[in-house]
């Protein structure tokens, strides 16, 4: 298989992808009345979603390093989660650049984008003549072929364990996005962009921020941090609303409240939570609704406090510049890096999640 045929079948993906993204194609327009019906997203959480975080322009450069990053198979089997409503597009264009025979299986609590997507590669005729794409409901990989996965550990751990031998194994499991505020950084600024971060796919996605670190802050500093982060999500509150909460899910965040109001602190509004830890010694994750947890310190407390979750690092944004932040930056040699405000649009050049690429592929890339 060449890079030229792989790069060609991505592209006609992103051709499909400009549907879904354009609100008055017929597409985008099935993609935003079944996202809100079916999966329950508000219309503007949706809007925000298709209409801005939906890539289907990557830039040259970052397509040919997507492609070389793809290790070619007879077969693609692809395993999709649903907390992030557009990540089936990346899904399967990373299937695409390895095999010119993909089958996937969507989620089953948000199929939308993964089946609209394939149903308009299906009727491309083009398409069909460099590769063939499949909406399945069970996945069968055979020894030789690839299996794409991604969700949570446990669920990926329970279809691991049952696979015969000879499957190529791509996981992509759980994971975070970390915010790093240096001590002489202007902060108000920032607490907006990280805000922009933490609205867009209400906060569910394994880049979206669920902690931020300020270096060498006083409580003082990292309450004004927290309320400053409030007040711009509530904001954003107003102009894309949460999806409304399951009573499960919001007996999560009281339990959490419980937790933080003794740690530090609790805000929160109708649309988002922030647990505020003034002594970090024990990370303590909120549930990813919105919900983001602030603290703060020197280097080897922070270090500490990150270190059991450090494999758990998708995404590191901010500034890791200052000493502070060198004693936790080593062991998040594979995350992606950013800029806050940018967490959510990483460049189009393989999965979201590269913690599984090996040195390899980033000399190479």
């Amino acid at each position: 298989m060449s890079q030229t045929e792989a790069k060609l079948r991505v592209q006609h993906l992103l051709a499909a992808a400009r549907a879904v993204r354009d609100e008055t194609h017929p597409v985008g327009m099935k993609a935003r009345q079944r996202l809100v019906y079916e999966v329950g997203l508000t219309p503007q959480g949706v809007e925000l979603a298709l209409g801005e975080y939906l890539e289907c322009d990557p830039d040259p450069v970052c397509l040919e390093r997507l492609v070389a990053r793809a290790k070619p198979a007879s077969a693609c089997h692809v395993l999709l989660s649903a907390n992030v409503c557009t990540a089936a597009h990346r899904a399967i264009a990373f299937a695409l650049a390895s095999s010119k025979h993909v089958l996937v299986r969507p989620s089953r609590r948000d199929p939308v984008v993964a089946e609209l997507l394939i149903q308009q590669l299906q009727a491309n005729d083009a398409f069909g003549a460099c590769g063939s794409i499949e909406r399945v409901d069970s996945i069968d990989p055979r020894p030789g072929e690839q299996l794409h996965l991604y969700g949570h550990d446990e669920t990926l751990s329970h279809i691991t364990s049952s696979l015969p031998a000879g499957i190529d194994l791509y996981a992509h499991g759980t994971g975070f996005g970390l915010a790093l505020v240096g001590p002489a950084q202007d902060r108000p600024p920032l607490a907006a962009s990280l805000a922009q971060d933490l609205v867009v796919f209400d906060g569910q996605g394994c880049l979206s921020p669920r902690v931020v670190l300020l270096g060498n802050a006083t409580a003082t500093e990292i309450e004004a941090f927290a309320a400053q982060l409030h007040e711009d999500l509530q904001r954003l509150g107003q102009a894309v609303p949460r999806a409304t909460l399951s009573d499960e899910e919001r007996a999560s965040l009281r339990r959490a409240q419980s937790t933080f109001e003794a740690l530090g602190g609790w805000l929160h509004g109708p649309h988002h939570a922030i647990g505020i830890d003034l002594e970090p010694e024990r990370l303590h994750l909120l549930p990813a609704l919105r919900s983001v947890v602030v603290t703060g310190g020197g280097a080897d407390q922070l270090a500490s406090y990150l270190g059991p979750h450090s494999h758990m690092i998708t995404c590191v944004a901010g500034d890791n510049s200052p000493p502070c932040f060198g004693p936790l930056l080593k062991p998040l040699g594979r995350a992606r890096h950013c800029a806050l405000g940018d967490m959510q649009k990483p460049p189009f050049d393989g999965p979201v999640d590269l913690r599984q690429a090996d040195d390899a592929e980033r000399a190479q890339c």
